[in-house]
């Protein structure tokens, strides 16, 4: 007789709503008023959100919209006008694909699921994984975790085992996970074909090791597609250890002590052993990722606070970088994931 298989876990895209929505019940009226002025300002006419342009942008319009839900804003049907501009995300690359079906879901604008689920498949693999174009290679665990909140967002996850093992396949050898297996799969994809994504320009913010954990880009100024390293990447790491806590699969505690490893003890986390200093996406994805695979925020908290609150700026937003004057939504976004993490009961 067979073994059963592991018991999925609680979604992971409202757990990590719920981590964001517990800091921004946290904040004073003061702060609070200032992060709903800041996301009115960063506002499209068309009802989406601009990225590091004036542009409406779909990455960026992901992060824009799960920010208006926490903070009371419902459903506008400019939203919902402008993603009918992107049809059936024919032509998307994965990153862009679940941004589009997370933007629709946040909507309330996904009329049949079952056939976004469909489209979605254009995107797996016959071993399990998902790959970050149609026709590509495997994507490792940060395309994992985007079909992931995409399938989610769509229903409930499909095979999550399947997927779990493929991310297994991608540890790197000091201990934590790189972006994509020694031996990328090279199959053609289980489901209906179609052009590759359009490739992605950094914006020189983050390195790609640095990837998003929740969410994806699209439009003027995106991300690097997917991140692709020999080396444990913290970002990459903290997404294999979502897909393996939503396939049921407790992540084995030396992967967790991995992420641990790399919190640096003046405040944040690094984005790898070799990073030079902490970023903050490095550090949301990881207290979010610890927080769902059931261990607290290190003590003592208070550096890693103050190292989040050295992002804010005077607008109500959250820059990506210390030193960056600029804030926008995508990082607000992390501020409030990584801030929910460390205080959540």
């Amino acid at each position: 007789m067979s073994a059963p298989s592991p018991s999925p876990a609680p979604p992971a895209g409202p757990r990590m709503l719920a981590l964001a929505a517990g800091a921004a019940a946290l904040l004073d009226a003061d702060a609070a008023d200032g992060l709903r002025r800041f996301l009115r300002g960063c506002r499209t006419a068309d009802g989406a959100f601009r990225g590091r342009t004036a542009a409406s942008d779909l990455y960026y319009t992901s992060f824009g919209l799960a920010l208006a839900r926490l903070f009371g804003e419902t459903p506008d049907a400019r939203e919902a006008a402008w993603l009918r501009g992107f049809g059936d995300g024919a032509g998307l690359d994965l990153v862009h694909f679940a941004s589009l079906v997370r933007c629709l879901a946040l909507a309330d604008a996904l009329p049949d699921p079952a056939a976004w689920r469909r489209r979605l498949a254009g995107f797996r693999l016959p071993d399990g994984s998902w790959a970050a174009s149609r026709g590509g290679p495997s994507g490792g665990p940060y395309a994992a975790f985007l079909a992931l909140l995409a399938m989610e967002d769509l229903g409930g996850a499909d095979d999550p085992d399947a997927t779990a093992r493929s991310v297994l396949a991608c540890r790197s050898p000091d201990g934590g996970f790189r972006g994509a297996p020694s031996n990328p799969a090279s199959a053609p994809r289980v489901g209906p074909g179609g052009s590759p994504g359009r490739a992605q320009d950094s914006e020189g913010i983050s390195p790609p090791a640095d990837q998003a954990l929740d969410a994806p880009p699209l439009g003027g100024a995106s991300r690097p597609a997917l991140p692709i390293v020999s080396a444990g990447a913290t970002s990459v790491t903290a997404a294999a250890v979502v897909v393996l806590s939503a396939a049921g699969r407790a992540a084995p505690r030396e992967i967790l002590d991995w992420l641990l490893a790399r919190r640096d003890p003046r405040g944040g986390w690094l984005g790898g052993a070799d990073a030079p200093a902490p970023d903050l996406l490095s550090t949301a994805v990881a207290l979010a990722a610890l927080r769902i695979a059931g261990r607290t925020a290190p003590d003592p908290v208070e550096p890693d606070v103050d190292f989040i609150e050295r992002h804010m700026r005077p607008g109500g937003g959250f820059a990506g970088h210390p030193a960056d004057p600029v804030a926008d939504v995508e990082y607000t976004w992390y501020a409030l994931l990584a801030l929910g993490a460390i205080f959540a009961a």
